[in-house]
């Protein structure tokens, strides 16, 4: 008795023969466009990270007006304090007011910045008023943990559908 023989040619016809049936059904579209779109934001976000920190001027910040914090409530662990706050500083030679958060923490009291103290902030001298403080290592252009695990998502998606798009199996009569 004879192995039973696929020949490359049955293959992509078989491949071929549902490619149109396959990319309408939601096992396709639906995993596709998710993945599309996390990959597209993720690389947006890193992008404009990158764009952010390669302009960045940095200058001197006085806080105006510091507000109570944000509390951040986790089920694995302590809950996280963010603080926010009005910062006043010089860019291109008129005042610019704006807000930022101050700073975070999960663990015993935080170090919180009164008003008229005094920061360092970056900001994008193409829009003024969109700054940050700036961490006592200085910017960093290292992507985010979060832009990292959302590109790696759209992967995952787009994996997904192409195997799902190229998978040869018919479908039952």
């Amino acid at each position: 008795m004879d192995p039973f023989r696929i020949s490359r040619r049955d293959v992509w016809a078989v491949g071929w023969r549902g490619w149109r049936g396959r990319l309408r059904s939601s096992g396709v579209l639906l995993p596709l466009a998710l993945g599309l779109g996390m990959l597209a934001a993720g690389g947006w976000w890193y992008w404009d990270a990158q764009a952010f920190a390669r302009r960045a001027v940095v200058a001197e910040a006085t806080v105006e007006k510091a507000e109570a914090p944000y509390r951040l409530d986790r089920e694995d662990g302590p809950p996280i304090l963010a603080y926010h706050g009005t910062v006043r500083y010089t860019a291109a030679g008129r005042p610019v007011t704006a807000r930022i958060r101050l700073g975070t923490c999960e663990r015993g009291p935080c170090a919180r910045l009164a008003p008229g103290a005094r920061l360092a902030v970056a900001y994008d001298p193409e829009a003024v008023g969109r700054a940050r403080r700036v961490p006592p290592g200085g910017l960093s252009a290292a992507p985010n943990p979060a832009m990292l695990l959302l590109a790696g998502l759209g992967v995952l998606f787009v994996a997904a559908a192409v195997h799902s798009l190229f998978s040869f199996s018919e479908p039952a009569p």
